[in-house]
């Protein structure tokens, strides 16, 4: 079962590469062990006539998954409706199914896939120099596209920084910087510097890793840094920056012609939210009915890099959150919401806070904030890590995460003793006397 829980995920997270290398569909590879998880699981609970207890996760779930029902009577079931259902129920199987020891190996697992993706993108931007380098065109050249690189990052770099702070290894230390660079400095992937700079505050937060005067202090000198940096150093802060920002406030009389591209960017952003909140009064409480606005003509709006120009904007939202509030609905998004917030809650109470458990709940708000940015909602993993969160906060978790508190302890406790040992030879007068 370990096996399966761990397949599943590396197959989400590696579907990107399917378009381009396999004739089947990464939706049909990624099903198939969750189909066998929960046929498995289904069969072992009528066995043995028992679950695990979740507390008020099962309540919050059913309930959610009882609005979905409603709302199918109004907007109509389609493929997408169901994903989202079989994703809710997916969750309590997953908790109950899942251990310490799955998360171990899929962590372990993520470093090596993280190195062979940063490889990767080395090998494309040695490709892009002989044609004349620029960091737009490396998505050309890699194996899978940006938004699939930026959501293994998003799991790869808290795996590898937690394993250094826990450790201290610059084995891990490298791993980290090596991700950092190819991921955000080479690919531009500008989301992940807003997801995990929040969510790796989030957690040293809830789970007081550092103090939180500390923390507050940190929080307010970056927040300081980047109003300075945006309002008086504009020639020195990167471009796409300047110019959202300029955007925001209403001023792009001073934004360079060749960078107005990234005002359009933020612009179809405001347009599709407009449109998108249209579509939200039509049914503000249940919505359109999840996928329905895929299938709408996403509309035309004029570039502000090129006034002649008229862009097709994309049927997607690039905001999940938003998506969920349209598709989905006031209720919804309600469920949704409170499932997310009264997990957090629970973690706040865990005793036992082990390294899987800060990997486990960094990822996880890391996802909801990109989710912001993004569409994650019909990505494998972001459900995937909100059931790691319900497994982390449910009494067998509890459990094993004791029983792994107590390993990593043990282990400090030996390091710190071969350390003290390797100083104590080292001060002796008859070390490394000759013979």
């Amino acid at each position: 079962m370990n096996f399966l829980i761990v397949l599943s995920v590396i197959l989400s997270l590696t579907s990107g590469m399917y378009s381009q290398f396999a004739t089947t569909s990464s939706i049909s590879l990624t099903l198939l062990p969750v189909i066998i998880i929960m046929a498995w699981s289904i069969l072992r609970v009528l066995k043995d006539k028992r679950i695990q207890p979740l507390g008020g996760h099962y309540l919050i779930i059913f309930l959610a998954v009882t609005v979905l029902v409603v709302g199918m009577f109004k907007t109509g079931l389609n493929s997408t409706m169901l994903k989202v259902i079989i994703y809710y129920v997916f969750l309590l199987i997953l908790a109950n199914e899942m251990t310490n020891k799955s998360l171990n190996l899929l962590y372990k697992l993520m470093l090596p896939l993280g190195l062979l993706m940063s490889i990767d993108i080395f090998y494309a931007v040695a490709k892009v120099k002989q044609i004349g380098f620029t960091f737009n065109s490396l998505r050309a050249y890699t194996l899978m596209d940006k938004q699939y690189i930026g959501t293994l990052f998003l799991v790869a770099i808290p795996v590898a920084i937690w394993h250094f702070v826990k450790k201290k290894s610059i084995f891990y230390l490298a791993l980290s910087v090596l991700f950092i660079v190819t991921s955000i400095l080479f690919m531009q992937i500008k989301t992940l510097i807003l997801a995990l700079g929040l969510s790796f505050f989030v957690v040293m937060w809830v789970f007081r890793v550092v103090p939180k005067i500390k923390l507050a202090i940190v929080a307010l000198l970056t927040m300081a840094l980047l109003v300075v940096g945006v309002t008086t150093f504009k020639q020195h802060m990167p471009s796409q920056i300047v110019a959202a920002a300029s955007f925001i406030l209403g001023d792009t009389s001073e934004v360079n012609q060749r960078d107005l591209k990234y005002v359009d960017t933020v612009a179809m952003r405001q347009e599709i939210k407009d449109r998108m909140m249209d579509l939200f009064k039509e049914n503000y409480m249940l919505g359109i009915g999840f996928g329905n606005y895929a299938k709408l003509d996403g509309g035309l709006m004029k570039s502000a890099a090129n006034p002649k120009e008229i862009i097709q904007l994309p049927n997607a939202s690039e905001n999940g959150m938003l998506s969920f509030l349209v598709e989905g609905g006031i209720l919804s998004t309600l469920m949704h919401v409170v499932l997310l917030v009264y997990l957090i809650f629970q973690a706040s109470r865990i005793r036992h806070v082990t390294m899987n458990v800060l990997i486990g709940f960094t990822v996880l708000i890391a996802f909801v904030i990109s989710n912001f940015v993004q569409d994650n909602t019909y990505f494998f993993t972001y459900w995937f890590f909100i059931a790691v969160g319900i497994y982390h906060c449910s009494p067998k978790g509890q459990r094993e995460q004791e029983d792994a508190a107590a390993e990593e302890y043990a282990d400090s406790v030996e390091q710190d003793q071969l350390g003290f040992t390797k100083h104590l030879l080292a001060a002796s007068p008859t070390h490394n006397r000759p013979v």
